[in-house]
């Protein structure tokens, strides 16, 4: 009597994804995310490089506008968006100099190499990430795993309608473990 070991093994890729899609939901699908959005005092500002706001939704960039504004002091990157709507997303009132927008990127794990080369971090260096809560727990991810250390700075995407906001959750849920299996995201 032979035994049939296709299936199994066959299905072990799938068990794999499946546990780290569980993972992934189990942690939280908003770590650092949703509780941090009420948290808006950033410890010893003087000591900060600049902000990274990612593509994506206004929120991101019109948050990264207003610490410009608030700490002319800081480098202001953002990342995988077009330049004409970032830098009215931004608003008035920031030196053109302190402003760099990153065209590349299509995806976060691009932000995070493309971000890393154009910013340039040294030891030491803080700089906080702008992004949306649901989104924050892999972009840390991506950009740690490029060799930047970031302090997360969540927004809310006041927008997004419930139905629309798990729909990303969820899908974000997918993209960790993929990023995970890929090497992009080391947790």
């Amino acid at each position: 009597m032979r035994k049939h070991l296709g299936a199994p093994i066959q299905q072990l890729p799938v068990a794999v994804l499946a546990a780290l899609v569980w993972v992934a939901g189990a942690c939280g699908e908003e770590s650092g995310g949703a509780r941090a959005v009420t948290q808006r005092k950033i410890a010893a500002p003087d000591g900060l490089i600049g902000v990274i706001a990612l593509g994506g939704t206004n929120e991101r960039i019109r948050e990264a506008g207003r610490l410009a504004r608030q700490y002319p002091h800081l480098r202001v990157i953002v990342s995988g968006a077009e330049p004409g709507p970032s830098l009215q997303r931004l608003g008035p009132n920031i030196d053109k100099s302190r402003i760099e927008i990153e065209t590349a990127s299509r995806n976060t794990h691009e932000n995070a190499v493309n971000t890393t080369v154009l910013a340039k971090p040294r030891p030491g260096d803080r700089w906080l990430l702008i992004t949306s809560a649901w989104h924050m727990r892999r972009a840390l991810c991506a950009f740690r795993a490029a060799g930047f250390d970031l302090e997360p700075w969540p927004v809310s995407d006041r927008a997004m309608g419930e139905k629309r906001r798990e729909y990303y959750v969820s899908r974000e849920r997918l993209a960790l473990a993929a990023y995970i299996m890929m090497g992009w995201c080391k947790e």
